[in-house]
């Protein structure tokens, strides 16, 4: 038995109209979010660091390290140790850099003893990637890996005309955890490298190339 004062009302529930002003998160309510994920940064490589990887590429074997990579690609070069110990003392100022941005990043105060950036340099080659070669996803042995992009084609016209779902000709992409449909988070990123461009991300991130035609 009911009365009136019984009867089911919607606006007693989630329906009931409240003043704007109750519909506001005040800024002491939020509480942060997580980055989730793999941190992945961008720089721009400084010029003494690309036209030094650029002439002390050219002296190289083309192909010398061809069977030791992913890529079908047909000349990937390997450098000399000397080469290596330039590169380390050039690239130690990016290291530092993403070290303590990456710290940040989770929310944690950057201190030595706990994030490091000391480092020694496993592998060190070039590409020189042509028409109709590719990088197929991969992944690399280490912690950390980067990508730095001495030169490029121009594909404007190519990036322009190409139809399909892909993130297009000649772009690098990364992918990280599983797809979701709907769409609730994002596992995939692409870019379109531009010269003197460098990303730096943990080595086990998956990462490929896309092949172009121009």
């Amino acid at each position: 038995m009911t009365d009136n004062n019984d009867k089911f009302n919607p606006h007693f529930l989630n329906h009931r109209k409240h003043k704007e002003d109750t519909l506001i998160v005040e800024e002491e309510q939020k509480g942060g979010n997580l980055n989730f994920g793999p941190y992945v940064a961008m720089y721009y490589a400084h010029q003494e660091l690309l036209e030094g990887l650029t002439e002390r590429g050219q002296k190289l074997i083309p192909g010398s390290v061809n069977e030791n990579l992913a890529g079908i690609i047909e000349d990937q070069r390997g450098f000399s140790l000397e080469d290596k110990q330039w590169f380390v003392k050039e690239f130690q100022r990016y290291i530092n850099d993403y070290v303590r941005a990456s710290a940040n990043y989770i929310g944690q105060p950057f201190t030595e003893d706990r994030f490091s950036t000391k480092f020694t340099l496993m592998n060190l080659w070039i590409n020189y990637m042509k028409e109709n070669e590719a990088n197929p996803e991969h992944t690399h042995e280490g912690m950390l890996s980067w990508v730095i992009f001495l030169n490029t084609p121009d594909l404007t016209e190519e990036r322009k005309n190409y139809k399909g779902k892909s993130f297009g000709p000649g772009g690098i992409t990364f992918h990280y955890g599983e797809q979701a449909n709907p769409t609730w988070a994002e596992h995939s990123y692409g870019y379109n490298p531009q010269m003197g461009g460098m990303w730096i991300f943990p080595a086990q991130l998956r990462h490929q190339v896309i092949p172009f035609k121009t």
